[in-house]
Formats: structure tokens, C-alpha cells, sequence
């Protein structure tokens, strides 16, 4: 086998065929050792001949050994960013996250070049679907901790990856908490959770310290809450992104984070009351689970506006959802109780629900209809 130095005067001299091997075998190291102290002029020599003997292997599939050598060797040798990622940008090539970015680093330092950002923007911009949750590390390791990082759908949706599937090759993970804690990417991700369609779903990981049985449940959303009550997030922020979330819409699946993340904030009724608007909304238009988490917010209320509250019942029931409906009208029917002035009203609001599909809801309806009085006569 040849020597270190053996390959690095061969390098040196002309010959690049035995780094290309090395390449080949997933020998980052060793790779990283036979470019050390090669003068640039041979580096970018050696780059024009690795950009080529690449493209003759395109149909390659690199495997996060064959990727690792390759970065170090591309970063050891290419001149620009650009040239870089057109190389470690194919789906067919995979890099071993953290240990391919720290061996990257070192080569880019021998070299004095400044362009690592550069090439972790360009290859988060060209994140596929099936991205491997290593290539992430890789990006993520070479962003600065002072800049502000990539925001794109698939950054964001693998950085949530890498939170449920922490790499376990150091040992115990740490717990969730206190990454995110410690995660310089949490300020500016963290308000794209909130705006990517369909993030709710991964979201609602659980955490798992010694066996499954003894697990964390839905453990992002409950660590979210916990730092917005010590203080490391905007309470607020989450409030309106969580509420703003359900207002737009999603599948079922994916709003389940959200509804869960304002359990775990338990907004108190001040913090509803300045949000009544959009908890009515919810009410009346959201999918059943989070209908019944904004009328039990709003019943908690002392005296929301009966307007905005009355002009609700009339959707929420002629919905055919049997719980949300008994639990309007069992709402309806202590604040007619406490405020007979609105009796009239109120009961030609639950005459809507007279005939409803559920004979039960229709019979409680009619119930209550009686106790308040006659609705007053519609139409001619």
C-alpha cells in the first residue's frame, strides 16, 4: 500500500488517477491527507480532471463513504461554489453529514477559501424529496452560525427530520429540549413551521430515552411550549402561528400539531379574548377535532361578544358533528339563562338545529326552544 507521502509526491507530479482511486474507495481521509500542502495551481489541475472523470460516472450511485471522499475532494480542489455543487448536488450522491462537513472544513481552511456558505446555500436550494437526512447535516454544518440560513420548504421540513432522528453514533441524544435550546437554526426556521403545508404530520414525533413504552409524546409541539414559558420564544408568536395555521387550512393529520402546541400553551382567557375572532372562525368553519378545541376556549370566557357568538351557532349547528353541536347548545343554554334579554335571540338561533340529522340533537334543540320561549316567526 502506498504511503501518504508517496501519494502526495505522485499527486504533485502529475498523477491523479491514484486520488480518483482513493475516491472510489471511500477513503475520505485519505484523500484529505494526499491534497495536504499540494500547491493551488496542481489543485486546480487536479479539479479540471475530477470535474471530468465525474462526468463519465454520473449513472454512479455514491454512497455516504464515496460521497464523504468525493466533497473533500472537490472542496480540496475546485475553484468556485458553483463548480462545487454541480458535483454534490445529484441525488445520486450522499455525504456522512457531520463528520463529511468537519473533513470539508479543514480542506477549504488549507486553501483559505471562503466560499463554504456559498456551496451550503446552493446545495439547500437543491434539496430533492428523498434527500438523505446526512446530506442535511452536511448543509446545516457548513452554514455559518452568524448568518441567517436557508428557508426553503425542504431545508425546514428535513430540519424537523433530523429533531425526531437525532444522530445516535455520540451516544445517548441529548433530549429535545435542550437541542432546540442550543439550535441556531430555531429563530429562523421556527416561524416556517407555521407556513409549510402538510409540516404539522412529522411534527408530532415522540421522543424515546430508554424503551418505547416510557416515551415522550408529541414532544416538538410540548417542547415549543416549554420554551415560550422560560422565555426563548415569543409566546405570542406561537399563539398567532398556531391559530393562523388552522385558519388556512390542512389535512387532518397535519393540524393535529397545532391544536396540540395550543393545549400545551393553554392560552389564558385574556389571550383568547384578544384572539376571539379567530377562535370563532375556527368554530364555525375548522375540521371537527379543532372546532372543539376553539369552542372550549371560547366557553371559558366570561362574556364573549354575543353578536360574533350567536352569528357562529348558526354554522356550528347545522354541522353534522353530534359533539360540537351538544356542545353549543349546551353553551346556549346558560347564557340564555344568564342574559334574558337575549332569549329572543338565542332561541331563533337553536331553532336551526330543530331538525337536525342526529334525532337526539334535534330533540335537545327542541327542549330547549321550549324553555326559552318561541322563536319569533321567519320570513312572511
Amino acid at each position: 500500500m502506498k504511503s501518504t507521502v508517496r501519494r502526495r509526491w505522485e499527486l504533485a507530479a502529475g498523477g491523479s488517477s491514484d486520488l480518483f482511486d482513493l475516491v472510489d474507495a471511500g477513503s475520505a481521509d485519505l484523500v484529505a491527507a494526499a491534497l495536504t500542502g499540494l500547491p493551488e495551481q496542481r489543485r486546480r489541475a487536479v479539479g479540471g480532471e475530477l470535474t471530468e472523470w465525474f462526468k463519465t460516472r454520473r449513472s454512479t450511485f455514491w454512497g455516504s463513504a464515496k460521497g464523504t471522499a468525493l466533497a473533500v475532494a472537490v472542496v480540496g480542489c475546485l475553484p468556485t461554489a458553483a463548480q462545487a455543487a454541480a458535483i454534490l448536488t445529484p441525488r445520486t450522491v450522499t455525504v456522512d453529514g457531520d463528520r463529511a462537513a468537519r473533513l470539508v472544513r479543514v480542506a477549504a481552511a488549507e486553501r483559505h477559501i471562503d466560499w463554504l456558505p456559498e456551496l451550503a446555500r446552493r446545495l439547500a436550494d437543491k434539496l430533492a424529496r428523498d434527500a438523505w437526512i446526512g446530506h442535511w447535516r452536511f448543509v446545516a454544518a457548513l452554514l455559518p452560525a452568524d448568518a441567517a440560513p436557508p428557508t426553503g420548504e425542504r431545508f425546514v421540513e428535513l430540519w424537523v427530520q433530523s429533531l425526531a432522528t437525532p444522530d445516535r453514533r455520540r451516544g445517548a441524544p441529548v433530549p429535545l429540549l435542550d437541542r432546540l435550546r442550543n439550535d441556531p437554526l430555531l429563530p429562523a426556521l421556527l416561524p416556517r413551521l407555521f407556513e409549510i403545508d402538510g409540516i404539522g404530520a412529522p411534527m408530532m414525533f415522540d421522543e424515546v430515552h430508554t424503551d418505547w413504552e416510557s416515551r415522550h409524546r408529541h414532544v416538538l409541539p410540548t417542547a415549543l411550549a416549554r420554551l415560550a414559558a422560560d422565555g426563548v420564544v415569543d409566546r405570542a408568536a406561537l399563539l398567532d402561528g398556531a391559530l393562523g395555521r388552522l385558519l388556512r387550512g390542512d389535512r387532518p393529520a397535519a393540524l393535529r400539531a397545532f391544536t396540540v402546541l395550543l393545549h400545551e400553551l393553554a392560552p389564558s382567557a385574556q389571550e383568547v379574548a384578544a384572539r376571539a375572532t379567530d377562535y370563532l372562525r375556527l368554530l364555525a368553519d375548522a375540521p371537527a377535532p379543532v372546532a372543539v378545541m376553539a369552542q372550549k376556549a371560547l366557553r371559558a370566557l366570561p362574556d364573549p361578544e354575543p353578536e360574533a357568538v350567536l352569528a357562529a351557532s348558526r354554522e356550528v349547528l347545522l354541522r353534522p358533528d353530534k359533539a360540537l353541536v351538544r356542545g353549543q347548545l349546551a353553551w346556549l343554554d346558560p347564557r340564555a339563562r344568564r342574559h334574558p334579554d337575549q332569549t329572543p335571540m338565542i332561541a331563533e338561533v337553536i331553532v336551526v338545529d330543530a331538525d337536525h340529522p342526529a334525532v337526539d340533537e334535534g330533540d335537545r334543540a327542541a327542549a330547549l326552544e321550549a324553555r326559552h320561549g318561541p322563536a319569533p316567526a321567519v320570513g312572511g
